[in-house]
């Protein structure tokens, strides 16, 4: 349904111009589910607004295509593409409090995608399906007359994934939906999203730096790192057998019930500034198995396998000990 390919996002900031996504290539198919992952900065916000082409004023995208269904979305017009938005491809915004109006009631703030792309429906049936899917998203039809800031963290989560759902789209956009609600309410949000997946028959792309968020919701897994994609896959491929040392070293953050206690050891250093990224593959600087060749030739994402995971590591085949 969904094929990016060699995507490149960038922004223009007060030191110069920094790359945020480069040259980025993923598949999602229809009715399927893909986790993006990563450490903060990498690009996985600025990959999802890009898809829905709603970059902020200092960005733009540089080089490469977003097919959908076969529709090139950066050749169409603005008008053209505010059609697309929300009646095919709709966005769960991280922070619920900032996606709604102060000033409107939260049935009207979904009743509105319906007034704007479908204006020959009445108030009164748009309210009516505002109130269905309040319902089928669990909350109760009366509170959609309140504001915003009279609903909990987790109600206004719940009436963000309303609103994306309003226009039965066919894809949807989930970008850290579950950021400061506590694990209980995350859990809820997650069980009331695969629900609405298989009412919907939704294609996903859920967007986390909460690996094991994904491995529960998600089909397949792309890594990020300074916004290159160093690793994808199914979930269980790129969790149980990862490639990249970056990978290697997330997974090792991971706590294991049952297990003895242990120091978890920690990717050493930090990200480089994407002002003046490090030549050759962006992780060489903090890797413990770089060569000669890490620091002068960029990777590239190659399949490693026939089931589709694909790694961008010179040295993929490393079978030694690389975190301690």
């Amino acid at each position: 349904m969904l094929e990016i390919r060699n995507l490149d996002v960038e922004y223009r900031v007060p030191g110069g111009i920094i790359k945020a996504v480069n040259r980025a290539n993923l598949n999602v198919a229809e009715g399927g589910s893909l986790g993006l992952a990563g450490e903060s900065g990498c690009g996985k916000s600025t990959l999802g607004s890009a898809i829905m082409r709603i970059l902020a004023a200092e960005g733009r995208i540089s080089g490469g295509s977003i097919n959908f269904d076969g529709v090139d979305l950066l050749g169409l017009s603005e008008a053209k593409m505010r059609e697309v938005r929300w009646r095919d491809i709709s966005m769960i915004f991280q922070g619920a409090m900032n996606s709604f109006d102060p000033t409107m009631t939260i049935e009207n703030q979904i009743a509105e995608a319906i007034f704007v792309h479908q204006s020959s429906v009445g108030r009164k049936t748009a309210l009516e399906r505002a109130w269905e899917l309040l319902r089928l998203c669990e909350i109760s039809p009366t509170l959609g007359k309140r504001y915003p800031h009279e609903l909990s963290g987790g109600m206004k989560q719940r009436a963000c994934i309303a609103m994306a759902l309003i226009l039965h789209p066919r894809m949807v956009i989930a970008d850290e939906i579950t950021t400061a609600l506590d694990v209980m309410i995350q859990a809820q949000i997650f069980r009331l999203l695969r629900k609405m997946k298989e009412e919907f028959k939704l294609a996903m792309i859920v967007i986390s730096h909460d690996l094991s968020v994904l491995a529960e919701n998600c089909d397949h897994l792309a890594i990020m790192y300074v916004g290159h994609i160093v690793e994808t896959g199914r979930c269980h491929d790129v969790l149980h057998s990862p490639k990249h040392p970056y990978v290697k070293g997330l997974q090792f953050c991971i706590p294991k019930f049952g297990s003895n206690r242990e120091v978890i050891p920690a990717i050493k250093g930090s990200i480089p500034s994407l002002l003046s990224p490090p030549p050759g593959c962006p992780f060489n600087p903090r890797c413990p198995i770089a060569i000669p060749e890490c620091q002068t030739v960029p990777p590239k994402l190659v399949p490693i396998d026939t089931d589709g995971h694909s790694v961008a590591c010179h040295r993929h085949d490393y079978e030694g000990v690389v975190w301690k």
